[in-house]
């Protein structure tokens, strides 16, 4: 019997969301035709955003699969599995009722980022009244539903692909200066208040020492490019002068690009650095970590979280780190019953003058490290084939 399958998503979206779902669909698309008589696999895209942000090639794959809008309810049946591919306060909107009642609870899936260690309490109740499958991109976040008493053989495990960066050279770091890169958005979640005077203040007195900041704040959104610019550079000037000796200010130099960029740069910026570093507060799976292994490049992270899961125990550069009550602001986020990670500063800068002395001392020990990071991950998490599996076995398709 074939299965049907609808997907719903941001694909055409700038945000994480509608990136994800990008990747997810052209994972898928690399093996579909092998099962074209085991899956009817359709795409419905539901963006927020009024400019299409897919490349053409993106465009040709999601048209393959695109299925209007208006032809969701002839196509779904008593057997189709739907996921939604979007954040989970959508379940609230009467449209998905209709949905609901043709394919029944059971088939509905929920694919979602998040990263705290627990829920918002609205949304296990939306789970419970809507949702009986839940779609995850690491063991982390799995871990939290399997907390809340959702069925382990229901929370399936997916990790997220990555496309279009380049997998460089180990051995090509940059050996003239020790390069940090770093990229992620501006917020409070990202640790670019534990980064910046990390880095500023190991490294006080080096002029060898250059820490590279890819980020963006509401670009996406229309928000002016230059205005959203000068709001970042003056939250780096403040927490680089939070680092002080006798008056005097860090050495460090601080290189920054802004903006949303083609990805082109960014395998550039990979290029043209040493290490990779980001102190996130927990990222669900970890995006820019991802891409800084495929791109052979150590990365210098917390201990927990969802992108440990590209990386094997014995690690050298996974920084100390523990859970701690959240103080992120928002309807969705809880002092009291949630915790993200929070990275210790001075195994971080500790970790960070590992990683300068092998850059001095012997280059090729941080290249070795990058490749064994890169084999793990490949093998084990970022592995195109194995992802399509699992999402064979949780739509209950033989592979």
């Amino acid at each position: 019997m074939t299965q049907k399958v609808l997907y719903i998503g941001q694909l055409g979206d700038s945000s994480g969301y509608g990136n994800a779902a990008r990747n997810y669909i052209k994972c898928f698309d690399e093996y579909l035709s092998l099962y074209s008589d085991s899956i009817d696999f359709k795409i419905v895209p539901m963006n927020y955003e009024t400019k299409n942000h897919c490349t053409e090639q993106e465009q040709r794959i999601i048209e393959k699969y695109l299925l209007n809008e208006s032809g969701i309810m002839s196509f779904i049946d008593s057997n189709t599995k739907v996921i939604i591919h979007l954040v989970p306060e959508v379940l609230q909107n009467p449209y998905w009722t209709g949905i609901i009642n043709v394919v029944g609870k059971k088939n509905m899936f929920s694919s979602m980022a998040w990263e705290p260690d627990a829920l918002p309490e609205h949304w296990v109740s939306l789970y419970k009244q809507k949702v009986d499958n839940f779609i995850v991109y690491c063991d982390f976040t799995r871990q939290c539903f399997l907390n809340h008493g959702f069925a382990e053989d229901k929370v399936h495990l997916i990790p997220h692909p990555i496309f279009d960066i380049e997998s460089t050279d180990p051995n090509s770091l940059n050996k003239e200066k020790f390069n940090i890169f770093s990229m992620s958005q501006w917020n409070d979640r990202k640790g670019w208040d534990i980064l910046i005077p990390a880095v500023c203040h190991e490294f006080f007195h080096h002029d060898d020492v250059q820490l590279s900041i890819k980020t963006f704040r509401h670009e996406a959104v229309g928000a002016p490019p230059r205005q959203e610019k000068e709001a970042v550079i003056n939250a780096i000037n403040a927490l680089k002068q939070k680092v002080t000796h006798h008056g005097k200010l860090s050495s460090v130099k601080i290189r920054l690009v802004c903006g949303l960029v083609d990805k082109s740069l960014i395998s550039d910026m990979f290029q043209d650095s040493s290490v990779y570093c980001l102190p996130t507060r927990c990222d669900s799976f970890g995006l820019t970590i991802g891409e800084a292994v495929i791109s052979n490049r150590v990365a210098i992270v917390p201990s927990l979280g969802g992108h440990r899961d590209y990386f094997s125990d014995d690690n050298p550069f996974l920084v100390d780190s523990q859970m701690k009550p959240c103080f992120v602001e928002g309807d969705l986020f809880s002092t009291l019953d949630m915790n993200l990670v929070e990275t210790d500063y001075n195994d971080l800068r500790r970790k960070l003058r590992k990683a300068y002395e092998m850059w001095i001392e012997n280059p090729s020990l941080l290249a070795s490290q990058a490749s064994k990071n890169y084999d793990y991950a490949v093998s084990e998490v970022i592995n195109h084939k194995k992802i399509f599996f699992k999402f064979l076995k949780a739509m209950g398709v033989e592979s």
